[in-house]
């Protein structure tokens, strides 16, 4: 008797296999680093950090402040030389918003810089809602940190409060919490 629906068994490759399953981990753990003068481990430093849930409803508080945190997720990875590289996020808020920023790193994987890519806001601009609340909610947050931060230091900060440069003070506390954890 013959059977209709029976499949061709397709003669299985270990090498490809595998291979492909590498691949599906390392995208799943971690951004691959593009070139050679990328470090990877300063790929993994960047992205162990901003992937959180937690670090990413604090980046979106800044981005576009008082707005319902829905999510972010690893959108690209682009060398930018000399190990240099921007790791690009969407962060989802409110019903159906996005905004794609790329975090500027150097070669250790330090984020220097914030560039936003796209967004869908009209109103809540990033950093727009936020630039207004820093002077009056600022100095809470230097008050907050007084005693892990170094009369320069403080300083800093209050020069960005003062300012209200809600990208700059977000890079700082980026830093801050990378260097004391959290």
């Amino acid at each position: 008797m013959h059977n209709h629906f029976a499949f061709r068994r397709r003669r299985a490759n270990p090498a490809a296999a595998f291979a492909a399953f590498a691949l599906a981990i390392a995208g799943a753990v971690a951004p691959a680093a593009l070139a050679q003068d990328i470090s990877q481990s300063a790929v993994d430093n960047a992205h162990n950090f901003l992937r959180t849930r937690d670090h990413g409803s604090d980046i979106l508080g800044f981005l576009h402040y008082t707005s319902d945190y829905h999510g972010h997720e690893f959108r690209r990875l682009a060398a930018l030389g000399g190990g240099g590289f921007e790791l690009v996020y969407r962060f989802h808020w409110n019903d159906e918003d996005f905004t794609d920023a790329a975090f500027v790193c150097d070669s250790r994987g330090n984020v220097n810089d914030i560039r936003i890519v796209s967004t869908t806001a009209i109103l809540n601009q990033p950093f727009f809602f936020a630039n207004a609340a820093i002077q009056v909610l600022g100095n809470l947050v230097i008050e907050a940190a007084k005693d892990k931060l170094s009369p320069a230091e403080r300083k800093v900060v209050q020069t960005m409060v003062d300012n209200a440069d809600a990208k700059a003070l977000l890079l700082w506390r980026m830093r801050f919490q990378r260097f004391w954890g959290g």
